[in-house]
């Protein structure tokens, strides 16, 4: 059984005073904004999985039909595109009002700068609550990092059918992504890589 002070002799401190982000004010026009840029993320999810059933079926009920066709053209660029991190993209005023339409708030107990000094000794490990089928909570917390030279060095872990599921491994691709597996993130942790 541990005492009180063994816990609090191994909890981590930093001598600095949490900063708070809080996005939980702002416009109307800004939570609908937000509420579009979260539905890029949720849509593909259900969509994504129905297009490739349109598409095998398609394909076998009238192979030469134009509308197969036009159906398969972005399938295919999907499966050949691998996936690309775009930090860019989350630096847009669209995805910018996110955090808002979730009025999230993160409350930082070290600054950007510390943490890459810190990141330069050992590997971490990041995570972001709340965190269901999609990590609203992770997505947020990358939209307010997205000009930030650490979120480049903290991609996301996710699971292996994720990194091949077109129109999925795309959308989900601008995080940057790593697979969240034992064998490769032992492996990426072993290198003193990070993942979020």
């Amino acid at each position: 059984k541990l005492s009180d002070r063994s816990i609090k002799s191994r909890a981590w401190t930093h001598p600095m005073a949490p900063t708070v982000c809080d996005f939980s004010q702002g416009s109307a026009v800004e939570w609908f904004a937000g509420g579009v840029a979260s539905s890029f993320f949720s849509v593909v999810y259900i969509l994504a999985p129905v297009w490739i059933l349109f598409c095998s079926l398609a394909i076998v009920v009238a192979p030469r039909n134009s509308i197969t066709h036009a159906a398969w053209v972005p399938l295919l660029i999907s499966i050949c595109v691998p996936p690309i991190a775009a930090p860019w993209l989350l630096r847009l005023w669209l995805f910018q009002c996110l955090p808002k339409y979730f009025q999230y708030k993160e409350i930082l107990e070290i600054d950007d700068a510390s943490l890459r000094e810190r990141m330069k000794q050992r590997p971490f490990i990041f995570t972001a609550l709340p965190h269901g089928v999609i990590s609203f909570g992770g997505i947020c917390s990358a939209v307010v990092r997205a000009s930030s030279p650490v979120l480049l060095e903290m991609p996301t872990a996710a699971a292996s059918v994720i990194l091949k599921f077109p129109f999925m491994k795309n959308v989900l691709g601008v995080f940057g992504l790593v697979d969240a597996s034992k064998g490769p993130l032992m492996k990426r942790l072993r290198a003193n890589k990070h993942v979020s």
